[in-house]
């Protein structure tokens, strides 16, 4: 998987790029904050764990991901929280602010700087850099089924697999331990019986991996469609922030 892999990151790279959304997304509820919670992944493979953020706003808008630091007038208060698995275990208390116009995302703490924006729907990501690298996290807005799970793949390929569950949508990255092989994302479902469905980066049809998650852990199979190299991932919930 780790040649395929760089193919895959292309194929994934070039669909989000001519993705577009013109929607907005409301907190709903009465609330009058939006939270979202996903994972972080170094870009060369040392650095992961799971991330919180709180945005005092009920209605993100449309997102744009990346860019620098925000100072709009229509700021508001930004929040979060970064817990670290490796290279060692740390909790990172970050502060900043969100723009729900621009939906401009900046945190900073400790070391660490985070920026990015919200797709319209319920994914905000971007990038961030630190003490150890840089990387990107991708993270779901927060219902009361979401769940993240931080952990590992193995086989012809090895590294990071992690993902964030929510209403039956996976949204995550894997990462080689090969340097220089990007980060692909994990994308797919999960159904009511807790069965995991993976495709392969800028496919609904092309499945990458499958597996089932069972209360706080998840496990299964992966095979590249591109290399025909296979392998078994796991991961499991108590990196949740």
């Amino acid at each position: 998987m780790k040649t395929a892999l760089r193919a895959l990151a292309l194929v994934a790279l070039v669909a989000a790029s001519a993705c577009t959304s013109d929607s907005k997304s409301s907190g709903g509820g009465g609330s009058t904050t939006t939270t979202w919670v996903g994972l972080v992944q170094g870009s060369d493979g040392v650095e992961s764990g799971s991330l919180s953020v709180t945005a005092q706003t009920a209605s993100p808008a449309m997102g744009r991901p990346g860019g620098g630091i925000s100072l709009a007038a229509g700021d508001v208060t930004a929040t979060g929280i970064y817990k670290r698995v490796t290279p060692t275990a740390a909790t990172v208390d970050l502060s900043g602010t969100y723009n729900p116009d621009s939906d401009q995302l900046d945190l900073a703490g400790s070391g660490y700087t985070f920026t990015g924006g919200f797709d319209g729907q319920s994914r905000l990501e971007g990038n961030f850099t630190g003490p150890n690298g840089d990387g990107n996290f991708v993270t779901e807005k927060q219902t009361g089924s979401a769940q993240v799970f931080c952990g590992t793949y193995s086989g012809d390929d090895s590294g990071t697999w992690s993902f964030v569950v929510s209403n039956g949508t996976l949204h995550g990255q894997a990462q080689s331990d090969v340097e220089g092989v990007a980060a692909i994302p994990l994308d797919g479902t999960v159904n009511s019986q807790g069965h995991v469905t993976i495709y392969a980066p800028g496919s609904t049809t092309v499945v990458l991996a499958t597996g089932d998650v069972t209360g706080t852990s998840a496990s299964g199979d992966w095979t590249d469609p591109e290399s025909g190299d296979t392998g078994t991932w796991t991961s499991s919930s108590s990196c949740a922030p």
